[in-house]
């Protein structure tokens, strides 16, 4: 198994480099969901935009790409983690073959 301990050591940088990637994409935490500008995510007011008479209606198509937008990219993180989570598997898998063949040669070898 030692000609496979460098295929491993990939398969868990790549594993990581899946989670840091999925981390950015995942929502932000801690949004108030208040309806004011409050630059936490919580959604933009219409009084972000002063007296503009239309300023209600600007407000809620942002809110709508603001939400459009944070149910893609938590479609992508959720993706990402997936991938990571059947690279996972993939190892379990093939330290799981090599194990029975190992067990296999050794069975041969003692007959």
């Amino acid at each position: 198994m030692e000609g496979l301990d460098l295929h491993f050591k990939a398969l868990e940088e790549c594993r990581s480099a899946l989670y840091d990637v999925a981390q950015s994409f995942a929502a932000p935490t801690g949004a108030s969901g208040s309806g004011e500008a409050s630059g936490s995510g919580g959604g933009v007011g219409s009084s972000a935009f002063g007296r503009l008479s239309s300023s209600g209606g600007l407000a809620a198509a942002i809110n709508e790409v603001e939400t459009a937008l944070s149910t893609e990219l938590g479609r992508v993180s959720g993706l990402l983690n997936a991938n990571r989570n059947a690279l996972a598997t993939v190892e379990n898998n093939i330290r799981a073959a090599s194990k029975a063949a190992e067990q296999d040669g050794e069975r041969l070898a003692q007959a």
